[in-house]
């Protein structure tokens, strides 16, 4: 369950806010937090999970800058679950859910109500997007945070500053849409998320992290992972969990090209042909290996185009069916009924 700010609309008063917050989180939020980490096994990942738990250990303010959808979130989540802060309060604030005239009044509260820096306590404050922040409300928060600074022996009456955005702060900085020293003040220590399509081997682990834990979960055929290995991935892994609960909802066996939206297949078709347009031979090389790595990328095109019926994949490939057969099972991309 998450909370967003959004929410405080629901409440007639900052104490039944800030009650409930508390209750929600303890019972809920935070089991999803250590148990929903950043999934995959690649060096990408593992760089961010090194950072995340520096930043856990840290009361320092933390950065984390990434496209959207890449995590930002969930890893501002985990910096407070594994914190000695992790049983006070978290509160996600997404400034894009705001009129630029209302964030200050969120941020920091009016004569009748308190703002959500108050609510927080000594638990963390996630800011996304701050990158839209006005700068009346950048200069209060640069003044909040200076205090914050300046207290050196009681840091711990202060809330833990989580910051985020999708977009380039030293761009905005030139522009002058974002004050310099607030930039200095809230980055102490960055993580920066990579996209989805820089991290390409941690595909397959995501697909198994969202699909459903129960007997009727489909199969995913080689053919169709091979398109999603190839496909960009625009809107990062939020992009890819929607893409599977669609296929989830098909409710069929064995999930494969066809059920793809046709900008997921048309993209990594594109994305396939060019490899080969594209390749740079250097030598020396392995040419028994190169030669079997091409062979399987042609086979891998050739049940793509067919849809993975395998006689029509044959006659593309100017196979007899005996022979393709060989060859799928060869780079095991045969199915159970070949």
């Amino acid at each position: 369950l998450n909370f967003v700010t959004r929410d405080l609309e629901k409440y007639k008063s900052s104490l039944e806010l800030h009650e409930s917050l508390s209750r929600r989180l303890r019972e809920d939020d935070l089991k999803v937090v250590v148990k929903d980490q950043l999934v995959g096994n690649s060096d990408l990942v593992k760089k961010v999970s090194l950072l995340t738990d520096k930043a856990a250990k840290s009361e320092d303010p933390v950065f984390i800058c990434g496209e959207r959808g890449t995590g930002k979130e969930l890893v501002a989540r985990t910096i407070h679950s594994k914190s000695k802060r992790a049983d006070s309060p978290f509160i996600y604030l997404d400034c894009e859910e705001y009129e630029s005239d209302q964030i200050d009044k969120v941020l920091f509260g009016t004569d009748k109500e308190k703002g959500v820096i108050d609510l927080v306590e000594q638990g963390t404050l996630f800011i996304n997007d701050i990158s839209r922040l006005p700068l009346t409300t950048q200069s209060k928060l640069l003044h909040y945070m200076d205090l914050m600074a300046s207290t050196v022996y009681e840091k711990d009456k202060f809330p833990r500053l989580i910051t985020a955005t999708h977009k380039d702060l030293r761009a905005e900085i030139s522009n002058e849409h974002f004050k310099e020293r607030l930039f200095y003040r809230i980055n102490s220590l960055t993580i920066n998320i990579p996209p989805l399509r820089h991290r390409k081997s941690d595909i397959p682990d995501l697909i198994r992290s969202f699909l459903p834990k129960s007997e009727s979960v489909p199969e995913i055929s080689p053919e169709s992972l091979n398109l999603r290995l190839n496909y960009s991935y625009p809107g990062n892994v939020r992009e890819l969990k929607n893409l599977i609960e669609q296929l989830v909802a098909l409710e069929t066996r064995s999930i494969v090209p066809e059920d793809l939206p046709d900008n997921v297949r048309a993209e990594a078709l594109t994305n396939i042909t060019s490899t080969f347009q594209t390749a740079v031979i250097v030598l020396p090389i392995n040419l028994e290996k190169e030669l079997g790595t091409i062979e399987k990328r042609i086979l891998q095109k050739a049940l793509i185009e067919s849809n993975g019926v395998k006689k029509k994949a044959a006659d593309l490939l100017n196979l007899n069916f005996r022979s393709l057969r060989y060859r799928l099972k060869k780079y095991e991309l045969a199915d159970d009924s070949d």
